[in-house]
């Protein structure tokens, strides 16, 4: 479901803007970025192509990415302390039975 997700960045840009990325020639690779603590979306290129876009023209060497998205991933108490710093205090916390999702509600302070 998300590699789907992630090619439509690609259909959309065929659909809406004539681009002329063949699908089958990218593959969606998602990896984990310790620095930032988020999930990185890239669409590899599966061999060395030129994609055309509008007036313009695209070179991709084989396994060259395109980064399409950053997902990144918050402790509660990280989330608290960032929304701390833009006057936004947590009111409300549910979570998960093991912990793995949050959902805050925040207020102005």
């Amino acid at each position: 479901m998300t590699a789907e997700f992630n090619l439509n960045v690609l259909r959309r840009i065929n659909d809406e803007l004539g681009g002329g990325f063949n699908l089958d020639h990218f593959r969606h690779e998602a990896t984990f970025n310790d620095d930032l603590s988020c999930i990185e979306m890239h669409l590899v290129s599966t061999r060395r192509q030129t994609v055309n876009v509008c007036k313009y023209s695209f070179e991709f060497e084989e396994n060259e990415s395109i980064l399409t998205e950053y997902s990144h991933k918050y402790t509660v108490d990280s989330f608290t302390q960032m929304s701390s710093e833009v006057g936004l205090g947590v009111k409300n916390v549910w979570t998960d039975a093991n912990d793995m999702f949050a959902v805050m509600y925040l207020e102005r302070v």
